[in-house]
């Protein structure tokens, strides 16, 4: 019987605009860079997830990823621009359907845990998700920044069972990247790719079209 479910963060139960994009590289041209948004983009990618376990501080991780694309800040300068990247990148709105299939799922009985890579801790978390109004659908949430552990490691969702005291079989994993499916079922965790949004050919255990179509899904299991 299935008891909780464990769901990815960002870009599925949240989203950024494209307003947000264009506020980075406004802030990129403030503190003198004049290359490709993209290039930063690419150099980010790279470099996030040794800040998001900790591998790196978040000053060291920034500080990478600008002197890879030949930007050189002194110490001052470099923490005022992760200041201000910060405050961009919380700017977030819920996606679509992540408040009525998260209602839904909670009537249904079932406990919610998220479980995200990020380089913020499970308090700055559970902030975020007061700011839109969904923190009240919520019961626990795991960071890898806590656990230092990134998505792709059973582990990371053994911390999701250990906190929800429940076994893999009565939890099932909602995601949209091939990474995060690969580490439930090395979990033996069922799991769901949202196929709108996710990487394509993703291989899962089940696939289904929309968020919104969750709820359905799991009544029917």
């Amino acid at each position: 019987m299935i008891k909780a479910i464990i769901f990815d963060a960002g870009g599925l139960l949240y989203k950024r605009g494209d307003a947000i994009e264009a506020l980075k590289k406004d802030l990129l041209v403030q503190f003198g860079y004049q290359g490709n948004y993209k290039d930063f983009e690419k150099a980010y990618i790279k470099e996030k997830f040794s800040g998001y376990i900790q591998q790196k501080s978040v000053e060291e991780m920034f500080k990478d990823i600008l002197s890879t694309i030949g930007l050189k800040l002194d110490s001052y300068q470099l923490l005022e621009f992760i200041h201000q990247f910060n405050t961009i990148h919380k700017k977030i709105a819920p996606s679509e359907y992540a408040i009525s299939t998260l209602s839904k799922l909670k009537e249904m009985g079932l406990k919610i845990c998220i479980l995200t890579d990020s380089f913020y801790n499970e308090e700055e978390k559970w902030n975020w998700f007061k700011r839109i109004g969904m923190n009240h659908l919520i019961d626990i949430i795991v960071t890898s920044f806590d656990i230092k552990k990134l998505k792709d490691s059973k582990e990371a969702y053994e911390q999701c069972l250990d906190k929800l005291q429940l076994k893999p079989e009565e939890v099932i994993f909602v995601g949209h990247q091939q990474y995060e499916m690969d580490g439930a079922k090395e979990a033996k965790i069922i799991s769901i790719a949202i196929a709108s949004i996710s990487e394509p050919n993703i291989k899962a255990d089940f696939i289904v079209n929309s968020l919104k179509e969750v709820p359905g899904f799991i009544s029917n299991l």
